[in-house]
């Protein structure tokens, strides 16, 4: 558990790796759970005030909230194959995506939904761009745009290097030209 432990406090996980990480900590807190109970000879309710489960304990232990650690059982549950899927195509650190796909009981329909997230997120991300963009009037109105932009987060020293090369070339300045 130490190593889980110092695992979650690590920034770089991914989602999905993190929630691989809690599920295992809620695994071996129920099995610790499971065994520190005396035994018995009457069934001991599983229920009732008092009981902690796993989910429950390690919540409170890593500090996390509860439903997050149910969420996080959830991703973990997905299918190796799923998993392997949402690291090729990017989505290993979308809980969202990983979330709705584990709500699939076969692990090639979790995968295809991972992928299909990733096809609808790439399509989205298409750049709309006008059919020719040195003609049409709108797309230079955006790229002069984006050029002011560009100007006004530049600092001091990168527009006087700007001007220079461009537009305020003097005499003054020629010992600097490539020769």
């Amino acid at each position: 558990m130490l190593v889980i432990s110092e695992n979650l406090r690590r920034a770089d996980l991914t989602k999905l790796e993190r929630d691989e990480q809690i599920a295992e900590w809620i695994r071996l807190a129920e099995k610790k759970g499971a065994g520190e109970k005396p035994s018995q000879l009457a069934t001991v309710s599983k229920g009732g005030r008092g009981n902690e489960g796993g989910v429950r304990a390690a919540a409170r232990e890593l500090h996390i909230d509860k439903d997050d650690a149910h969420r996080a059982t959830k991703v973990a549950s997905l299918s190796d194959e799923a998993k392997r899927a949402a690291r090729e195509v990017g989505l290993d650190n979308k809980r969202s995506v990983l979330l709705k796909a584990s709500r699939e009981e076969d692990s090639d329909k979790q995968a295809e939904a991972i992928r299909k997230a990733a096809a609808q997120k790439a399509a989205r991300k298409e750049p709309k761009v006008a059919a020719d963009p040195l003609t049409d009037e709108l797309a230079a109105e955006c790229q002069v745009a984006r050029l002011m932009d560009a100007w006004n987060a530049a600092g001091p020293d990168t527009r006087s290097e700007f001007s220079f090369l461009g537009l305020g070339l003097g005499n003054d300045h020629r010992s600097r030209l490539p020769h």
